[in-house]
């Protein structure tokens, strides 16, 4: 990585129209992703690339989220922007797929934004006891039952108590997941444990 490089896609940041913008970002994208660089290199990638996406329009956005979010390389500063983006066509693939956001980060955007985020964070592949705890806290109803349906949430008592009252009238008991699994796990127990009646 040079100077020069560097402070030709600042010029371009400060300068550039949408379109030579674009460019620029998916010409250092692909750089990013096709080549080897140490930490303080990636880093500075990051901040490049972020300047670069806030100053386009959401669909290059949204395919920036698309094209980082199976990557384990993303640069963690540019994942944060996209992850906390107002439009869920930008985080919601962030927020789904990307392994680069720890459970603090998902538990700040669960309180932080709308319920089409809380959504995505609720199909991801697994989802730790904290971050189930805050969908079935905060989120509506569709959420809710994206978290039943998940195999891969892992559910506190609280998280499984705070289910079971909120799914009163629904079919979300029955689902093949880790809640339904654990609701009929306890109705058995529940019944082995009832003292006989005189």
């Amino acid at each position: 990585m040079t100077n020069s490089f560097l402070l030709e896609l600042d010029e371009l940041v400060l300068r550039g129209s949408p379109e030579s913008r674009a460019r620029a970002l998916w010409y250092a994208t692909d750089i990013l992703i096709a080549g080897r660089y140490n930490e303080e290199e990636v880093w500075i990638f990051g901040e490049v690339i972020g300047r670069l996406a806030d100053e386009i329009e959401v669909v290059a956005r949204a395919k920036l989220a698309e094209k980082l979010a199976h990557s384990n390389n993303a640069p963690f500063n540019i994942v944060m922007i996209l992850a906390f983006d107002d439009s869920i066509d930008v985080a919601g693939p962030i927020l789904q797929y990307s392994e680069r956001l720890d459970t603090n980060t998902l538990v700040a955007n669960i309180k932080t934004k709308g319920q089409p985020h809380l959504l995505a964070i609720s199909k991801r592949e697994s989802i730790p006891v904290e971050v189930t705890d805050e969908l079935v806290r905060r989120g509506n109803r569709e959420v809710v039952r994206s978290v039943a349906s998940n195999k891969g949430a892992r559910f506190s008592d609280f998280g499984f108590l705070h289910m079971v009252k909120r799914s009163e009238t629904d079919s979300i008991r029955r689902s093949n997941s880790a809640f339904g699994r654990k609701f009929r796990d306890t109705c058995s127990n529940s019944l082995f444990q009832r003292p006989p009646t005189t």
